[in-house]
């Protein structure tokens, strides 16, 4: 029995999911111009997803929305309009967050860490 947990275990390590693309770790992304967003899926993933920008490096974190129902599909490219720049704005490095909608708790990937600038 316990094998075959493990062998179960094993199989879902190996399932892909969703893959955020774009920005990648280390990028330089700009609070005033529009983000260029992008992600790889297959066809188990859910059919959306929301986004958010978050830094959980210091504290209080910070988690801002940035997207609501971005259609899985496959994957893709999306623009996002330019967020208002997080207040205070940090030097740590943020990342975006893609998540269920109604549930930013259920996290499907996260982007590298990349800095923010005004």
């Amino acid at each position: 029995m316990h094998l075959i947990s493990v062998a179960i275990a094993a199989l879902l390590t190996t399932v892909s999911a969703i893959r955020i693309t774009k920005p990648a770790a280390g990028d330089t992304v700009s609070c005033s111009q529009p983000i260029r967003f992008c992600w790889e899926a297959v066809v188990t993933d859910p059919p959306q997803f929301c986004l958010f920008l978050t830094n959980f490096i210091e504290f209080p974190p910070q988690i801002f929305d940035l997207r609501t129902r971005v259609i899985t599909d496959g994957g893709g490219c999306i623009t996002i309009n330019p967020p208002n720049c997080p207040g205070p704005l940090r030097t740590t490095p943020y990342r975006i967050r893609a998540t269920a909608c109604g549930d930013p708790n259920t996290i499907y990937a996260e982007s590298g860490d990349f800095r923010l600038i005004p």
